[in-house]
């Protein structure tokens, strides 16, 4: 899940360790589908900020090449200050993944008040978001 993600972000091997927070030969395995020993706790949590940044934006930006290129994008709030959320990320300090993380959270839950239920024209949006991140959430076999 997460290289799955990652890809649709753009992201290099490079940048992926970094935010997974791995050494290269660890990286490499799981990189190659070989995940042999539980995982640390700490690489729990990078993943569950990762995989909370990917829903957020799939909710606040639910056409999937604005989600996706917003991560890349120069962002003037003042938690990035100038700077793209990736920048942010590849600080390679797990408190940045959740400041973004909790950033997103927060307009999230604007976007949740603006948003109507789904309902009349609204339902295939949801629909076609559910299946999206269900997708990714559904699949416990990789990363």
């Amino acid at each position: 899940v997460f290289f799955r993600i990652t890809h649709a972000w753009g992201l290099t091997s490079e940048q992926e360790q970094i935010v997974l927070g791995t050494s290269g030969s660890t990286f490499s395995d799981w990189k190659a589908g070989n995940v042999s020993t539980a995982l640390e706790l700490v690489t729990l949590e990078r993943l569950s900020y990762v995989f909370r940044i990917y829903a957020a934006l799939e909710v606040l930006l639910p056409i999937p090449e604005r989600a996706d290129k917003w991560v890349k994008a120069p962002n003037t709030a003042p938690l990035f200050a100038g700077v793209s959320a990736l920048d942010r990320l590849l600080t390679g300090q797990v408190g940045d993944l959740k400041a973004v993380a909790d950033y997103l959270d927060a307009e999230q839950g604007e976007s949740f008040i603006q948003w109507p239920s789904p309902t009349g024209n609204n339902v295939e949006q949801w629909n076609a978001l559910h299946d999206r991140i269900g997708s990714f959430a559904n699949d416990h076999t990789t990363l």
